[in-house]
């Protein structure tokens, strides 16, 4: 299938983009990744990472990505926040509870430092959290050379038939659903908050 834009995997740290990402590859989206980062306990089955992007400052050309038409990158929303994209392409934006995400901030971070870091101030995190998403998604919205997706992270899990749907339209039909739909492990959905 021929796919004329850039497919833009975004979110929080945290937030499932790596999931996401390993859905579209194993339902036949190619994907531009390195192998800089190594899977670990975190994210068993990889990162999905590209350094040139982890790397960008907010005047960095990033119009060398107009290239990879057809392919997924994933680019986390407070890079993506900096950056202006003016070529095609269509943003699957990765929402999950914040709390969630904190939690998962703080487990990842405690466990690189082999200790127990400083005490973080939560409500202050979700208020900053809520801000930059607000403003990243609003700010996607109104760039015309784009289209976006939001994906509400739970739903992979609790309905991921509707979810697959949603993406494969999203991105013009013809992915492999089964095989995205065999990518989901739900004991990888861990940090989980009941509501």
């Amino acid at each position: 299938m021929n796919r004329d834009y850039l497919i833009i995997v975004s979110g929080l740290p945290r937030s499932g983009t790596s999931l996401l990402m390993q859905m579209l590859e194993n339902g036949g989206i190619p994907i531009l990744k390195d192998s800089e980062r190594l899977p670990d306990e975190h994210n068993p089955y990889g990162y999905f990472e590209y350094q040139p992007i982890n790397n960008l400052n907010v005047i960095a050309d990033i119009s060398y990505l107009q290239n990879y038409k057809g392919y997924a990158i994933k680019i986390v929303s407070p890079i993506l926040a900096k950056i202006t994209i003016s070529f095609p392409a269509r943003v699957i934006f990765l929402k999950r509870p914040l709390p969630e995400v904190i939690l998962s901030q703080q487990k990842m971070a405690q466990k690189r430092n082999d200790q127990q870091s400083a005490p973080i101030d939560t409500n202050r995190l979700l208020i900053i959290f809520e801000k930059h998403i607000r403003q990243t998604i609003n700010s996607l919205y109104r760039n015309p050379n784009l289209k976006v997706l939001e994906v509400n992270f739970p739903e992979i899990f609790s309905n991921p038939k509707y979810v697959i749907d949603f993406v494969n339209t999203f991105l013009d039909g013809n992915l492999d659903t089964n095989k995205m739909y065999r990518s989901i492990n739900p004991e990888l959905y861990r940090n989980k908050i009941e509501r």
